[in-house]
Order: C-alpha cells, then structure tokens, then sequence
C-alpha cells in the first residue's frame, strides 16, 4: 500500500476514520461496509475466552502493528485488546486502502463566475 496507514478508528455510530502520516480520512461505514466487518469480526474472533461484552461497540480503535482495541457501547462492559499477533494484518490494510481509495473518488463542483479584466488606457495630450 502507498499510504502506509497507523491507526484506524471504527465508530459505533456509522464512521471509519483512517490516519496516516499525510492523510486523515473520514468516511461513512457504509462505504466500506465489507472491509469494516472484516476487520470487525477478526478483532471480535480475538476477544478473552470467557468475555461476555457485547458485540455492540462504541470504537473499535486499530493500532498498526501493535494492537486493537475494542472499546463496547455499554458502560458495565470491560473492553478488551487484541495484539497484532493475532490479527489478520491483510484485513486492516484493505479497509484503510479501501478508505484512502473511497476518499479520492469522491467529487465535489466549485463553480466561480468568469475573471473579469479591466484595462484603462491614458492618452497623453
């Protein structure tokens, strides 16, 4: 990947947010909906034997190389942390290109009306 990413954030409210050294992205989850439940159900594989939280989050935060943190969208609920060990890294790194890609192709107008130019001639006597 170009871009190498270092951290992603998914919200529980509807938004991947991807972080690099030149590049802060943010995108609605539904752009990217198959490579964010990739990376969803890979951090989720990598809960505690015996976590009972629920699969409901509030930001699943994705450190490159390092970690992932699952932070549950319920205040009595432990959050947990997955090492980079046991995470697909190929997952990760589809979604934040995914995200860089989705990001770019986005288009937007700006319509401004034409220069106008003025020219004042003096005529010597």
């Amino acid at each position: 990947m170009a871009n190498a990413w270092n951290t992603i954030h998914i919200f529980g409210f509807g938004t991947v947010q991807v972080i690099s050294d030149t590049q802060n992205v943010q995108i609605a989850i539904a752009d990217v909906q198959a490579e964010a439940q990739a990376v969803i159900d890979n951090v989720w594989a990598g809960k505690p034997e015996g976590y009972t939280g629920p699969k409901t989050y509030h930001a699943i935060n994705n450190f490159n190389g390092l970690f992932s943190d699952w932070l549950p969208n319920s205040p009595d609920a432990q959050s947990f942390r997955v090492e980079a060990a046991n995470l697909d890294q190929a997952l990760l790194d589809a979604l934040a290109a995914a995200v860089f890609v989705d990001s770019t192709t986005t288009t937007s107008t700006t319509t401004s009306a034409p220069a106008t130019t003025t020219t004042t001639t003096t005529t010597a006597k």
